[in-house]
C-alpha cells in the first residue's frame, strides 16, 4: 500500500518546534523536519511511525479522496438525526429600539405579530419535528427579534408548553434569548431561569453617548441595560457582543473595563464584532478586516485576566458552517413562515416553509442544503473547520471569505489551546 500526506495538514512553527495539526482528523503531534519531510514526500514507510501516522490522519493511502470523505461526513451530519434539536423563533420583528446598523432596518417596519393560530402551528410543527427524529434526546428554543421580550405572553405560552412536553417524554429542554435587554426584568428573568434558560445575548456600543446615537435608545437607557444584566448574570451565562465601528472603540475599550469591574465575570463573555454595510449611515465608518484585527488583539490583551478567547471563539472543529445547514433546523417567522438564516428574516424570496405544510424543500431551501464547497476552497487545509464560510454571506450577499484573517485566527487558537506552556519540551 502506497501512502501520500493528508490534505489537510496545517504546519505551525510554535517556540522552535514544529507541530502538524490535521483538521480532519483533530490529531496534533510534534515533529521532526526530517520524520515530516518523508511525509510531504509520500514515504512514510520509511518512517518507524508509520501506523501512528496513518492512526492519526497525517498520512492517508494513496487512493483516499480525501475532499469526498470530508463531503461524505457533511452530508451524513446535515442529514442524519441529531440527538440535539433547534429553533429559532421570531415573535415579531418590532423593537423598542432601532439600532442605525441593524440588518433588519429593511423589513423591520413589518410590525406583524404571531397570532395565537400560528403560536399553536408553531408548536405543533416543532413536536413533530422533533417526533420524526427517534434519537433527539435535546430541545432549545432560541427567542430572536426584533425583540422577542416585547412578546412575553408569546414566549410564556410556548415555553410552559415545551418545558412540560420535554418533562412528558425525557427530553432535555433549554432556552437561549438574544435581546437588547432593556425588558429583561427581574420578574421577566426569574420566570425564564426557572424554566430553562441557559444563556442570553445582550449589545452594547460603548458609553451612553454612542449607546443612545447607535441604537437611538433615550438617556438611561444603559444604565438600565447594565443592571437588568447584572441580576441575570447570576443565573445564566451571558455573551455581551459590542458592535466595533471606527468611531466607538475606545469608548468600547473604556465601558467593558467599567463593566468588568461591576459586573460577577464568572458567567459573562464579552467580545467586539465588526458592524458590516455602514455606507450612507452618518456617524458611522466600517473597520476594515485588518482594522477589526488589530482591535480585536488590543481587546483580547487588555482583558487576558478573563480569558475571554476572543479572537478564538468563532474557531471550531464542524462538518458545516453554522447549525442553519441541518435539514430540520428552522427559523420561524412571525407568520408561521419559515427560514434557514436569520439573516433572511422578512425575504418573501428565502422563505423555505411554513409552521402548516412544513419545510418546501424548494430552491431557497436546497441552495444551503446542497451548497458546494467553493471551488477556490477545495484544495484548502482549513476546510473542515472554516467550511467554505458563511453560506448566507457565500449564497445571499455574494461576500469573499476573509481566508487570511481566518488562517490567523486559526494557527493562535491551536497555539492557545494546545501548544502554550509546552515550550520545547
Amino acid at each position: 500500500m502506497q501512502f501520500k500526506p493528508s490534505m489537510f495538514n496545517v504546519p505551525i512553527r510554535h517556540d522552535g518546534s514544529l507541530y502538524v495539526f490535521n483538521t480532519f482528523s483533530n490529531g496534533l503531534s510534534k515533529f521532526t523536519d526530517d520524520v515530516y519531510a518523508h511525509i510531504q514526500d509520500g514515504t512514510p514507510e520509511q518512517t518507524p511511525y508509520l501506523d501512528a501516522l496513518v492512526a492519526q490522519g497525517f498520512v492517508v493511502p494513496e487512493p483516499m479522496d480525501e475532499l469526498n470523505r470530508l463531503l461524505v461526513e457533511r452530508i451524513a451530519y446535515q442529514y442524519g438525526r441529531s440527538r440535539s434539536m433547534q429553533f429559532l423563533i421570531v415573535p415579531s420583528l418590532a423593537c423598542n429600539l432601532k439600532c442605525v446598523y441593524c440588518y433588519q432596518r429593511d423589513v423591520s417596519f413589518d410590525h406583524s405579530v404571531m397570532d395565537d393560530e400560528t403560536v399553536e402551528r408553531s408548536i405543533r410543527f416543532i413536536q413533530q419535528t422533533v417526533e420524526r427524529n427517534p434519537y433527539a434526546k435535546r430541545l432549545k428554543l432560541n427567542w430572536f427579534g426584533g425583540e422577542p421580550l416585547l412578546h412575553p405572553a408569546i414566549i410564556k405560552r410556548m415555553t410552559d408548553h415545551f418545558t412540560q412536553y420535554c418533562a412528558e417524554h425525557d427530553l432535555e429542554y433549554s432556552a437561549n434569548v438574544t435581546t437588547n435587554g432593556l425588558l429583561l426584568t427581574r420578574e421577566v428573568c426569574d420566570y425564564l431561569c426557572q424554566h430553562g434558560l441557559v444563556s442570553l445575548q445582550v449589545t452594547i456600543d460603548g458609553d451612553e453617548r454612542f449607546y443612545v446615537d447607535y441604537k437611538h435608545g433615550k438617556p438611561g437607557d444603559l444604565e438600565r441595560l447594565v443592571e437588568n444584566v447584572a441580576y441575570a448574570a447570576q443565573f445564566v451565562d451571558i455573551n455581551i457582543r459590542f458592535n466595533t465601528s471606527a468611531e466607538n472603540r475606545e469608548s468600547i475599550l473604556e465601558i467593558a473595563s467599567a463593566l468588568a469591574e461591576r459586573l460577577p465575570m464568572g458567567r459573562i463573555q464579552m467580545y467586539p464584532a465588526r458592524i458590516y454595510d455602514c455606507e450612507g449611515i452618518d456617524g458611522l465608518t466600517g473597520l476594515s478586516p485588518e482594522e477589526f484585527d488589530a482591535f480585536n488583539q488590543v481587546f483580547c490583551e487588555r482583558f487576558s485576566e478573563f480569558d475571554f478567547d476572543v479572537e478564538y471563539s468563532r474557531v471550531s472543529e464542524r462538518l458545516a458552517y453554522c447549525g442553519s445547514m441541518r435539514r430540520d433546523y428552522a427559523i420561524i417567522g412571525p407568520r408561521g413562515e419559515l427560514y434557514r438564516c436569520e439573516h433572511q428574516i422578512g425575504q418573501p424570496d428565502e422563505v423555505i416553509g411554513d409552521v402548516r405544510y412544513g419545510f418546501y424543500r424548494n430552491e431557497a431551501d436546497m441552495k444551503f442544503l446542497n451548497m458546494p464547497y467553493p471551488q477556490e476552497c477545495r484544495n484548502c487545509n482549513l476546510l473542515p473547520y472554516c467550511c467554505g464560510g458563511c453560506p448566507s454571506d457565500r449564497i445571499c450577499a455574494h461576500k469573499q471569505f476573509d481566508c487570511d484573517a481566518f488562517r490567523k485566527k486559526f494557527d493562535a487558537w491551536v497555539v492557545k489551546r494546545y501548544l502554550e506552556g509546552r515550550g520545547k519540551a
